[in-house]
């Protein structure tokens, strides 16, 4: 709890993963339509209403902030993500392709081409564009078809071209469907026998598929003249705090994050959030030009926590288990200044600096993937297949997985060299 007079009680959350929606809107739907509509974006249940986010200068004081019983402070760690906004049609199926910073939201084919633009046109889903963060010049023209099966309701994917997919260890075969589930995580790598390692891996696709289903009439979000922006953000809760005196928001912000053992970025945002009204129309509810609506991911939904700590406490990563979580990677990507999308965990600030010399063929790889399986709340880890030596509890892994129970202690790097990462990992449920 931080301290320092009036006092303001008020609850916190941090968020390190979230996406931005731009929405145009008619300015009579309510809130409670909204967020129906927007859960059915973010693959939740779908909430009573929606929250406010008015943005907090960084230097002002949360008692100058004309905050409320009820109202929360969001601290979001890390930039949100652009994404598209796909408006439902009854009676078609739906399927939504995450690449880097791209998005793309796809309803009523029934066929869907994911690769690069080139000679045979532009593909659906165009691997060549800047925000896919994908070196194209490696990936076929049409590498993935995504097809639907309206007599089972389900949707399929297909590799086309040489570039090579995988679902976790598993590789597709050409033309071989493979069946999708709700949420799947698909890896390309390049084909053998050519410039690139076979093992370095191009781009990691997120496929949310969905069947066709029908809404009612009241849960229909119309289109409108009114613009705004729709903040989805996967939370973790800070508890309460009680506020005293002229501390600025940032100031606050940090020594929350701090106390909570959270690593605090050298940048980041801080919202007042506010519960609306489920009948109140979406143009009463925005009380300034920078406020948007805010929907938290429910993490009620998740079963279990896994926690990378590094032995020095320095760092400590997480890791969400729920119903629908795909493998996670962790690994190092291969420039400072550019992220890799693929990688769920990124020991690249970890690393010694300069960087060791045993260190530069590492780069730009997956090392470890971490499994959980949500019918017997059990987390796994398994080596990927670049050679990295990766250790649990002094034993080398290998590519076939092995369970993890609460303070095991994992090992990665090369002994006897400078480049030796050292984490216990532990188990939280919920």
């Amino acid at each position: 709890m931080i301290e320092g007079s009036p006092c303001l009680h008020l609850g916190a959350a941090y968020t390190s993963a979230s996406s931005l929606y731009s929405l145009s809107l008619d300015p009579a739907a309510t809130c409670q339509v909204l967020a129906r509509a927007a859960a059915r974006q973010a693959g939740l249940e779908p909430p009573a209403t929606l929250e406010l986010a008015l943005p907090l200068p960084l230097s002002s004081h949360l008692l100058e902030s004309a905050a409320l019983t009820g109202d929360r402070l969001l601290i979001q760690t890390a930039p949100a993500r652009p994404a598209l906004w796909q408006a439902h049609t009854d009676g078609q199926p739906s399927v939504t392709v995450q690449c880097g910073q791209l998005e793309t939201a796809i309803s009523g084919k029934l066929s869907v081409l994911v690769g690069k633009a080139g000679g045979m046109g532009a593909p659906d889903v165009d691997l060549s564009l800047p925000a896919a963060q994908a070196p194209s010049d490696f990936i076929a023209e049409q590498c993935l078809e995504l097809r639907y099966q309206s007599d089972e309701r389900c949707w399929y994917a297909l590799r086309l071209g040489q570039t090579r997919v995988r679902l976790d260890e598993f590789e597709l075969s050409p033309r071989v469907p493979l069946r999708l589930g709700a949420s799947t995580q698909l890896q390309l790598y390049p084909p053998t026998g050519g410039l690139l390692p076979p093992e370095r891996r191009l781009a990691t696709l997120t496929i949310h598929a969905q069947p066709h289903h029908t809404l009612p009439a009241d849960d229909h979000l119309k289109a409108g003249p009114l613009s705004t922006r729709l903040l989805v953000g996967t939370e973790h809760s800070l508890g309460i705090l009680a506020v005293q005196g002229a501390l600025p928001v940032e100031t606050l912000a940090r020594r929350v994050l701090a106390h909570h053992d959270h690593p605090v970025p050298p940048r980041l945002r801080c919202y007042l959030l506010r519960l609306l009204p489920p009948d109140q129309p979406v143009s009463a509810a925005l009380a300034t030009s920078e406020a948007v609506f805010y929907l938290a991911r429910d993490l009620e939904t998740i079963r279990s926590v896994l926690y990378l700590r590094s032995v020095d406490h320095s760092s400590v990563y997480t890791l969400y288990g729920s119903a629908s979580s795909a493998g996670f990677q962790l690994g190092v990507r291969l420039q400072q200044h550019t992220p890799d999308p693929a990688l769920d965990v990124d020991l690249y600030d970890l690393l010694p600096q300069p960087i060791p010399p045993a260190a530069l063929p590492h780069l730009g790889y997956a090392w470890v993937q971490f499994h959980y399986e949500p019918e017997v709340n059990t987390w796994w880890i398994s080596r990927t297949a670049h050679p990295m030596p990766v250790f649990l509890d002094g034993r080398r892994l290998s590519s076939t997985p092995v369970r993890i129970t609460d303070q095991r202690v994992l090992s990665i790097g090369i002994e006897g060299t400078a480049l030796i990462l050292r984490f216990v990992l532990e188990l939280s449920a919920r």
